[in-house]
Formats: C-alpha cells, sequence, structure tokens
C-alpha cells in the first residue's frame, strides 16, 4: 500500500477494490464496471460497495480518473452508420458511403467486371471484350482458341486445341502450315552484311543436289524441293535445325532463299563455259 502525503490531502493508494475491505476517506482503488477500467477515491467510510455501477459512481466514491471502454470493430461500425452526417455515409442506406451504388458489392467476378467494362472507352483505346478472356497468361476465346505467353520467350496461338502459330523473342516465326501472302520480301541491304564472299565452285554444288517431288508424311500433301541433308552438304549456312511448334523432335530447315546465290553463281560459271565454248569455234 502507498501513501503520497500532500499536506492537506493524503492519498493512499489500496490496490484493486476488494468488497470485503473496509475503505475511508482518500483511499484510492482500481475498478472495472462494465469493462471500463477506472480509479475512484474514497470520499466516505465505505464497505463492500462497489465504487461505481452502469457507470454512475456510488455515493461513497468519487471518479479520481475515468477509463473508456475498449471499442470494437462493431461498436465503431454502428456509432459511424449512427452518423447523420451526410459526408461519412449515405442517409438512406447507412451501409455505403456517398456517391457508391447501394448495389456495388466487394467480391464482383471477372466476369462481372468485364462486363461492365466492354463497349466503354478507357482512352486511348476501348474496351470490346464480353467473356472471353480466358485463364492465366492466355488471352482468347476458351480453351481451345486462345493467345498464351511465356516467360519472356515466346507468344503461342491455338486454334482448335492445336499450337498453329509461334512468335519467338529472337524474331523468329514459326507456322504449322503454309505462309500465305501477296508478296513477301526480305532484307538485304550490303550495309547489313559482312565478310561478303561468292558461292565458289557453283556448278559442282548445284549437281549434289536434286530437285525431288515427295509427299509430307503428317498429312500426305504432294509438294516439291530439296532435300536439306544434301544442301546442308554443299551450303550449310542455307540450313537450320528447328523444333516443330507443337514439339516433338527437332528436324532440319532449309532457306529456299538462300538457294538463288548458287543458281546465279551457277550461271555464271556456266554462262562462262558457253562463252569459252564460243570462243574456241
Amino acid at each position: 500500500m502507498a501513501t503520497i502525503d500532500l499536506g492537506k490531502i493524503k492519498l493512499v493508494w489500496r490496490g484493486t477494490y476488494n468488497a470485503s475491505t473496509a475503505y475511508t476517506p482518500d483511499d484510492i482503488v482500481a475498478y472495472t464496471d462494465g469493462g471500463v477500467l477506472s480509479t475512484y477515491i474514497c470520499t466516505a467510510n465505505s464497505t463492500g460497495n462497489a465504487p461505481s455501477s452502469g457507470g454512475t459512481a456510488h455515493g461513497s466514491w468519487a471518479y479520481a480518473a475515468k477509463g473508456q471502454i475498449n471499442e470494437t470493430a462493431a461498436s465503431i461500425r454502428a456509432f459511424v452508420e449512427s452518423a447523420s452526417d451526410s459526408n461519412v455515409f449515405t442517409d438512406a442506406d447507412h451501409t455505403k458511403l456517398n456517391n457508391i451504388e447501394t448495389s456495388a458489392t466487394a467480391d464482383q467476378t471477372a466476369s462481372e467486371i468485364v462486363s461492365l467494362i466492354a463497349g466503354q472507352t478507357i482512352a486511348p483505346h476501348t474496351v470490346s471484350a464480353t467473356n472471353n478472356v480466358y485463364g492465366p497468361s492466355r488471352i482468347g476465346r476458351d480453351s481451345n482458341d486462345y493467345l498464351a505467353f511465356g516467360d519472356n520467350d515466346r507468344m503461342d496461338i491455338y486454334i482448335n486445341g492445336s499450337n498453329e502459330f509461334r512468335f519467338e523473342s529472337d524474331g523468329d516465326f514459326h507456322a504449322d502450315g503454309d505462309v500465305i501472302a501477296q508478296s513477301t520480301t526480305i532484307s538485304s541491304d550490303i550495309n547489313l552484311k559482312e565478310n561478303i564472299k561468292l558461292v565458289p565452285d557453283a556448278l559442282d554444288k548445284i549437281e549434289s543436289l536434286r530437285g525431288v517431288t515427295f509427299d509430307w508424311k503428317r498429312d500426305g500433301t504432294p509438294s516439291a524441293g530439296v532435300i536439306a541433308q544434301e544442301v546442308q552438304g554443299v551450303l550449310p549456312q542455307a540450313v537450320k535445325e528447328v523444333t516443330p511448334v507443337a514439339g516433338g523432335e527437332s528436324h532440319l530447315s532449309v532457306n529456299y532463299h538462300a538457294l538463288t546465290s548458287i543458281l546465279i553463281e551457277a550461271i555464271k560459271e556456266l554462262k562462262a563455259e558457253v562463252e569459252e565454248l564460243k570462243g574456241g569455234k
């Protein structure tokens, strides 16, 4: 028990209130009333009289320091929702802030959000999708038709569940079929090249190649061209090993544009031989 002597005022700290203890004026106790902890000073001899009830001090006690109730989320919400200040909650609906639709919810689904923004102009573009946004890292109609993005290495295009096209980060484009265009161009500026050399013995190289017709194993489609392995033997720069878009074992592909280098030099060699024969007459 501690005593604070201030001359005419002598306060005695008696700790937590005990109903069986006899208290005299200037005794100070701690007491919890309705969940609120406060301190009280005794003003008249008192035994068995609780310092307060329901927030009102007993006649033999006075508040020394009145505590405050610990607010809960529920009590705070009840207090705020009871406010008539229209800048806090709407007067008509105390569960919504001003300028927010009463029907707004915090758990809207992806399809609901897409539906809300469909057709809305979001500068500088217009969102026109309805509900055909598909899966993580995928954009498309559904699980059969979509764009799939790799980890900074490629973008695949799936049609009817099959990977038909691929754009790679190195600039390569793969198509699991014919590429049909009105015209095509290939960069060939001399300023883009170095180590430029003529193709030697072009006629001999041509002799090592066969022009053939064949059927593709995958679907029996007839076609014509050259054999990659034969081209690789005379002009390896025109041959590249690639992996199919749909996966599987790699195979050789031929840059047919590169074959024009052999044809051009072969024609020149052939012309020189013809000229030589003409000169021998």
